[in-house]
């Protein structure tokens, strides 16, 4: 039996906290917003394009963008919902 994947696509929205740090993000083939615990979780599955994830140096993991030439497609600079 094949094991297919939900490929949830990259990274087309977001939504912020007061703060301006990210709490949800809209994936291309999906149209409801995705908690960032859920996108993280997504995307050590594999299941997400042009984002990995990473930790800070007490260990709280947060998504980054893969490094392209280009900036407009970055996490902080994607549109808010």
């Amino acid at each position: 039996m094949v094991n297919k994947k939900s490929n949830a696509g990259k990274p087309i929205a977001v939504r912020k906290d007061n703060d301006g740090d990210i709490t949800h993000i809209q994936f291309a083939n999906r149209e409801r917003m995705t908690p960032l615990a859920q996108a993280i979780e997504m995307t050590k599955r594999n299941e997400t394009e042009c984002v990995r994830v990473n930790q800070t140096g007490k260990g709280r993991e947060y998504l980054q963008d893969i490094p392209d030439s280009s900036t407009r497609d970055n996490l902080q600079k994607l549109p808010e919902k």
